[in-house]
């Protein structure tokens, strides 16, 4: 489907307030590993109607022809909710708080920026938010 110019600003603006994306979780793992960075994107563009909840995992330079970047995807829900409770699934953890497997939960400006411009070319193309 075709969007206006007008439609595409709006939409824009919405979902990427100050050039943030809105539906993302960042998590930053303490260890020395591969993929150190986590995001997992979330909302009704990011299941895409099949439930399925893409992710990417990256180190501090993901666009780099060395770098690690890594793409996967859950079913159902988003990666940083899938383990289960005594009282149900999981909530993810606020800002600052650790997540048991991915690490401690960090905003979106924290990520270097190579990890941040691999999000956002992903989030775009998520959120068909492509001219």
């Amino acid at each position: 489907m075709k969007q206006s110019k007008t439609q595409l600003a709006y939409r824009i603006a919405h979902l990427t307030p100050l050039g943030i994306p809105r539906y993302v979780r960042c998590y930053e793992s303490s260890r020395n590993v591969a993929d150190r960075f986590t995001v997992c994107f979330t909302g009704k563009a990011a299941a895409d109607n099949t439930e399925w909840y893409p992710y990417i995992a990256m180190g501090e330079t993901p666009l780099h022809p060395q770098g690690f970047c890594q793409h996967g995807s859950t079913q159902c829900q988003p990666c940083d909710t899938l383990h289960p409770t005594k009282k149900g699934w999981n909530r993810p953890p606020a800002v600052g708080r650790l997540h048991p497997n991915l690490g401690r939960r960090i905003r979106f400006q924290d990520l270097p920026q190579d990890c941040q411009i691999a999000v956002l070319n992903d989030y775009r193309n998520i959120w068909n938010l492509c001219a």
